[in-house]
């Protein structure tokens, strides 16, 4: 019994070795807060696949992608990361629109804000599906 288990040890062993070699390869990517927004970083090479995305909720999906190995191809990206960024935009006027006016409007703001909260959450789907 003492013999075999130095063996499985050393099988286990060259297993995590092999993994870690695979991992090591393709890179492990991170978020990290950059001087406008978001960017992932490969930590194993310290170089910055993608700079300046808007929002925290894109940089994890496109991290994982890139964890998964999947290829991740920026000019699909830039139109979302664009569309989604002007709903943000518009949904924070309309928000403080809503705050600052009476009765009068209140339905118009209530619709449009409803809407760029909505083209948000597709635009997320979108890039999920990617």
């Amino acid at each position: 019994m003492a013999s075999s288990t130095p063996s499985i040890n050393k099988k286990f062993a060259r297993a995590i070795g092999a993994a870690t070699r695979d991992i090591a390869k393709r890179g492990i990517y991170v978020v990290a807060k950059g001087t406008d927004g978001y960017k992932i970083v490969n930590i194993v090479s310290n170089i910055t696949e993608v700079d300046s995305l808007p929002a925290k909720e894109f940089s994890h999906i496109l991290c994982d992608k890139y964890n998964r190995g999947l290829k991740v191809n920026m000019k699909f990206i830039h139109p979302l990361i664009h569309e989604y960024t002007k709903h943000y935009i518009d949904s924070l006027h309309y928000a403080n629109t809503l705050k600052n006016i009476g009765t009068r409007d209140q339905t118009t703001c209530e619709i449009r804000l409803a809407h760029s909260t909505d083209s948000m959450a597709l635009i997320i789907n979108r890039l999920l599906s990617l």
